[in-house]
């Protein structure tokens, strides 16, 4: 193998590694935000649904980064206060579990999104959910759901 691409390839995984690295500390440093605004009494509900939502896409970016469920799980923590984020926390779950072939647990997290979508009236959404609890019970061997 020529040395420049090896050299190249060990160049983009630093720059990987760096950028993940970035975006652990910028959750940290939200989650440190929100806890203090809580403590000292400042939180206002806009400022703390805008830390909010910033650190749950963050946790969703990184648990697609590193594939980890401890990621995706933090993202529902963070978003309970907001049904439309928490949704889509439960469908980067369900998604996540697809991956994994636990499939149960996929639709058990899609049925969460779903009932979420129906009671918003977020029928774009809806639609994504019922497609993706048809692949779920299509990858299940159930065709005929």
């Amino acid at each position: 193998s020529d040395p420049k691409d090896n050299f190249d390839q060990l160049k983009a995984d630093v720059s990987k590694i760096l950028e993940e690295k970035s975006q652990l500390q910028e959750l940290e440093d939200l989650e440190r935000k929100i806890n203090k605004l809580k403590q000292t009494g400042q939180d206002n509900a806009v400022t703390l649904a805008e830390l909010y939502k910033t650190a749950t896409d963050l946790c969703v970016v990184l648990s697609k980064n590193h594939s980890k469920l401890s990621y995706l799980e933090r993202a529902v923590q963070l978003s309970k206060h907001d049904d439309q984020m928490l949704a889509t926390a439960y469908s980067s779950l369900a998604t996540y579990y697809r991956k994994v072939g636990q499939y149960p647990a996929a639709l058990q997290y899609l049925d969460k999104a779903l009932v979420i979508h129906v009671r918003l009236n977020d029928d774009d959404s809806r639609v994504d959910t019922h497609l993706a609890m048809g692949t779920v019970h299509s990858q299940l061997g159930r065709h005929d759901c």
